[in-house]
């Protein structure tokens, strides 16, 4: 075992260098590298066009901060995220979150719907946010709720553990009989979970013997089964540069006698649709191509798929892959019925082979439900959540939540963000790892 000591240099504000040395057979890790300069404008406020912010630090000390508005399509729209781990250390993640299309879809092939550029989640169908939608919380603008809510272990070890939170952000919309709760869940790991409750009245109600839904009450009244199609819009830009980000995609690839499971790593350079594969384990993330953590690897957003939803992936169209990747143009919106008219009709017009390498990368995302109503739909349908999470991979090269006090890492984590331009680098003979 040998140690060398190397110098980084930050080439501007807000980029670290990661100082590595590899040699064959061997892994350099760097330990402690210049950090401060990673968490560019920590001081800086989010300033919000329309002075309609939010800030929320939570019980570990983490922190998010991001803007909102509304529109009369999408309803909230979240702008300008940043996250602040609970050591301290902040850099942006979002410029936007939206939902993008709500699409049902009908067992008896009635009419689809397609609310977000049909009714609309915002404006007059907008449900008034009271005391008694938002306990505990505040409610902001009269339309969303602002909550702090535990979220279980954040950290547990033996005798040592720690408690999680998250500010959720919810509001409610009624652009037909149903009432969709829009929900966004900043946990203070720094997770993003987005979902959606159906609730409100049933769509469609037939009546007779009808093969496509369930008697719901004694007057012979049948709630039509429909599938809800929900779609997300996420504009990821990590840390200080918007348009330096890339996606790759990750696969668990089990060996012909599937004993062993080997990792493989693909870049999309393109802009592309792509589908979940149960069997490998098919997931992807954002990363930054500038920006890496302490020990070299780049910062990252992992979404990793089908957490809590259906899968309806028939009829071809938006409805033929779960993910899309493109790179960012204003006037692409929406996931279907786009509205603008200098852009495609949809997000399978919105992949067209342009380069996602080093630039502004959008992330669109869809979950299905199949809801086939029953008796207890007559009169209120309970809320059935639906939804999926992005987490983060590689934002730091520890976990600042398992930090307790006494621990011996949390003086090397915090010299990670110390600005130290002396890095001390040990190669190890045969490190793997």
């Amino acid at each position: 075992m040998s140690t060398q000591v190397f110098t980084a240099v930050a080439a501007d504000e807000g980029q670290m260098i990661a100082a590595r040395s590899v040699g064959l057979g061997t892994l350099i890790k760097a330990l402690i590298i210049l950090g401060s300069s990673v968490f560019a404008a920590n001081s800086n406020a989010v300033v919000c066009p329309l002075s309609q912010d939010i800030d929320v630090t939570l019980a570990s000390n983490a922190r998010w901060e991001m803007c909102w508005e509304t529109r009369a399509e999408e309803g909230v729209v979240l702008s300008d995220g940043y996250f602040t781990d609970a050591d301290g250390g902040r850099r942006k993640v979002f410029k936007s979150l939206s939902v993008s299309q709500i699409n049902v879809v009908f067992d008896d092939a009635s009419a689809p719907l397609n609310l977000v550029t049909g009714a609309g989640l915002g404006a007059d169908n907008f449900r008034t946010m009271t005391a008694q939608d938002c306990p505990d919380g505040t409610r902001l603008g009269g339309v969303l709720c602002q909550r702090i809510e535990a979220r279980g272990y954040a950290y547990k070890s033996y005798s040592q553990q720690k408690q999680g939170s998250s500010v959720v952000l919810s509001s409610a919309s009624t652009p037909g009989a149903s009432t969709y709760i829009v929900r966004w869940s900043f946990g203070d790991d720094g997770s993003v979970a987005p979902a959606i409750g159906l609730s409100g009245d049933l769509p469609r109600v037939a009546t007779g013997a009808s093969p496509y839904g369930w008697p719901v009450n004694s007057n012979g009244a049948v709630g039509v089964g429909f599938t809800n199609n929900y779609f997300w819009r996420m504009d990821f830009d990590l840390g200080t540069d918007d348009a330096d980000d890339a996606v790759e995609e990750l696969e668990i690839v089990p060996s012909a006698d599937r004993r062993r499971k080997s990792k493989t790593l693909t870049l999309l350079g393109t802009e592309t649709a792509r589908a979940v594969n149960a069997d490998l384990k098919r997931s992807w993330r954002i990363l930054d191509t500038q920006i890496t953590n302490a020990d070299g690897r780049a910062i990252s957003y992992h979404l990793e798929p089908m957490h809590d939803a259906h899968r309806s992936r028939a009829g071809g169209g938006v409805l033929a892959t779960d993910v899309q990747f493109t790179r960012y143009k204003a006037c692409e919106r929406f996931s279907s019925v786009n509205t603008a008219a200098s852009c495609g009709d949809d997000v399978t017009q919105f992949v067209n082979g342009e380069s996602t390498n080093a630039a502004d990368v959008v992330m669109w995302y869809s979950v299905s439900y199949h809801h086939l109503p029953r008796v207890e739909d007559s009169n209120g349908v309970p809320v059935h959540w639906d939804g999926f999470v992005v987490v983060p991979r590689d934002w730091t090269s520890l976990n600042p939540l398992a930090l307790l006090p006494g621990s011996p890492l949390r003086s090397e984590y915090r010299r990670e963000f110390a600005g130290v331009h002396s890095i001390a680098v040990t190669q190890f003979a045969g490190d793997a790892s």
